[in-house]
């Protein structure tokens, strides 16, 4: 439920001003990843910040789902091969 009222009113502000839910996807995307490009913190921060972005964009762009699948997959190997090497 709590969730679901951020996505609305995401959904009903921008879909007013854009109107198509694919092109808000990619707004949120972009604006999202513009953000992690300004800030100084590490890359893991910086991955974890565009992978919430997109879950919050898949919502208005479903295709974008299986590019966050395929990014959680990479993430995983990386951590299962990082605790292999220890």
């Amino acid at each position: 439920m709590g969730l679901q009222v951020i996505e609305n009113l995401i959904g009903s502000g921008l879909g007013g001003v854009v109107g198509d839910p694919a092109f808000i996807g990619f707004v949120v995307l972009i604006f999202f990843i513009g953000f992690v490009m300004l800030q100084s913190v590490g890359s893991g921060m910086k991955v974890m910040i565009i992978m919430g972005a997109l879950a919050l964009a898949s919502v208005f762009f479903p295709p974008l789902r299986y590019l966050l699948l395929v990014g959680g997959a990479i993430i995983l190997v990386m951590a299962i091969l990082k605790f292999m090497n220890r």
